[in-house]
């Protein structure tokens, strides 16, 4: 809303006024910025979401790696038994099987070969430890057998 100041001239003796008054309409500036309450208030509001979202965020990648690591395990016990019926014996470790761990496994657990050959039949299992000190840790023990068998911890995945 205008703001209507008086403009009289007031130049005469004794600071009189000479002359007509003047009304003239000036629009004030509005004011730009934030409030200190409105950016604490934004402030509270991020906060509050991150606690929820933080905690669900690490769950996710705990179940994204776990995931990644599944499927390695998967991959190399196929080829251990591709592997055996070209030579019929199992492979010791990764290079044998001329496989490379995936990064994000690598990163997160450790990955052994353990193979029996005696009695017979050969058995081998491929078990994903979680890295200590990695969101792994705690997770549980990734393995797969030669039948097929697959184990998180003691649950079967």
């Amino acid at each position: 809303m205008p703001k209507i100041v008086d403009m009289t001239r007031r130049d005469g003796p004794g600071g009189r006024s000479r002359g007509k008054s003047v009304l003239v309409s000036v629009r004030e500036k509005p004011t730009s910025g934030f409030t200190l309450i409105e950016l604490m208030m934004v402030i509270v509001i991020v906060a509050v979401l991150t606690m929820i979202a933080y905690p669900a965020y690490q769950s996710f990648t705990v179940k994204a790696n776990r995931a990644e690591a599944q499927s390695y395990l998967m991959d190399v016990a196929q080829k251990q038994q591709l592997y055996f019926n070209d030579t019929r014996t199992y492979a010791a470790d990764e290079a044998e099987l001329n496989v490379t761990t995936p990064e994000r496994v690598a990163s997160n657990y450790v990955v052994t070969f353990d193979i029996t050959t005696m009695p017979l039949p050969a058995v081998f299992a491929i078990i994903a430890t979680p890295k200590s000190g990695t969101r792994q840790d705690g997770d549980g023990v990734l393995s797969i057998q030669n039948t097929g068998e697959k184990y998180h911890g003691v649950k079967s995945w």
